[in-house]
């Protein structure tokens, strides 16, 4: 299991899934979401954890809620861990 400090991969490719499927920039899902878009490119490489509050804010960009974004990115730890 993961340690809370370390980036979370099915996070950061949840993120940059739902936000191409939806036709945003990484600087468009930053403005949604009162991000600098390169707060979002560092989560989209798993460079970092964002706060409870930010990946709501993020989810709520994507027009997904939180435990969709969330069932995305567990989908991707199950198969990378297969």
């Amino acid at each position: 299991m993961a340690s809370g400090r370390e980036p979370q991969r099915g996070f950061a490719w949840a993120v940059r899934k739902l936000r191409t499927e939806k036709g945003l920039t990484q600087s468009a899902l930053a403005r949604r979401v009162g991000l600098d878009p390169s707060q979002v490119s560092r989560l989209e490489k798993g460079k970092g954890n964002p706060r409870w509050a930010t990946a709501k804010r993020i989810a709520a960009g994507l027009g997904v809620t939180l435990a969709e974004l969330a069932a995305v990115a567990e989908d991707f730890e199950q198969r990378r861990v297969r």
